[in-house]
């Protein structure tokens, strides 16, 4: 292979590989899974079907798009934090195309959700206004929190309404799932809290510093599962679908807390937003089926 020829290789890989991450591919990956485990929990399906393909790729969309807004909105930031892992800053992608992609993106997850009919077209909407809120208002305040607090709790209804199985007793995961958003709020934040300071931003995370976001955090997730196996006995749900979500779910905090202990390194704070994606998508997951 000639020069050029591997120089234009290696440009097409970075071009590729700059699509793949504008879009914060695990995140949007793992939610986008969990809003389609929701739709099969309402179907009461197990396996592959065209209308599951809808809903990952509706989540997916909107996801994607809100990833790509966020990168652009934040590449002055990431450029003087000289984060060259960023699509934008290593010049794998530019403004324009980042621009382009989220509003393309956008448009094709409320098409996609279309599918369904008009109600699923509105929560698609919802969802991607809530992200659009979160990029050009909340991140930097105080109430960063507070998108995060209507987005997750709304992936079950979308879910559910998808399927033609909606019920009342799924608005509980708006007061139940509230503690849950805000964990994953903290632990999205808590890896770029210090370059983010650094930078200017000042949300809630920021303001709380790492150990007290930590304890916030840990805390969060222990009441949500709380809460959780609360509504399941008070509502008459089904413990025997619960329990096991919340072994896990424990696990994991367990997990995410000896890790901190004993490390107390930035990859330690990496692998607590893995662990509360985790922890996030099976609990959230079997307290669903619990409703059923």
């Amino acid at each position: 292979m000639t020069s050029s020829r591997r120089h234009q290789a290696g440009r097409i890989y970075r071009f590729s590989w700059g699509l793949l991450v504008l879009g914060h591919p695990l995140p949007t990956f793992l939610t986008a899974v969990a809003a389609t485990a929701f739709f099969l929990i309402a179907r009461g399906e197990i396996g592959v079907s065209l209308d599951a393909a809808v809903i990952f790729i509706v989540v997916y969309f909107i996801l994607y798009s809100i990833g790509a807004m966020n990168d652009y909105v934040d590449e002055p930031l990431d450029r003087r934090s000289k984060r060259q892992e960023k699509p934008l800053v290593a010049g794998d992608l530019t403004r324009s195309m980042a621009l382009s992609l989220w509003l393309a993106t956008g448009f094709l997850g409320v098409v996609a959700a279309y599918h369904f009919g008009l109600e699923e077209a509105g929560i698609a909407i919802m969802l991607w206004l809530l992200g659009f809120s979160y990029n050009f208002w909340a991140k930097p305040t105080g109430i960063s929190w507070l998108p995060f607090m209507a987005f997750y709790p709304s992936l079950p209804v979308l879910g559910f309404v998808a399927a033609g199985r909606f019920t009342p007793s799924l608005l509980l995961a708006y007061p139940i799932g509230s503690l849950l958003s805000l964990s994953l709020n903290v632990a999205n934040t808590l890896p770029d809290i210090d370059r983010d300071v650094e930078g200017g931003v000042n949300g809630f995370t920021h303001k709380l510093g790492t150990r007290r976001a930590l304890l916030v955090l840990w805390i969060s997730l222990a009441a949500t599962m709380a809460l959780m196996a609360l509504s399941v006995w008070l509502f008459g749900g089904r413990p025997e679908r619960l329990a096991p979500g919340l072994a896990i779910g424990m696990l994991l905090l367990g997990i995410m807390m000896a890790d901190w202990a004993v490390l107390r390194s930035y990859n330690s704070l990496k692998r607590t937003f893995y662990l509360t994606a985790g922890c996030a998508l099976v609990i959230g997951c079997s307290w669903t089926a619990s409703l059923r």
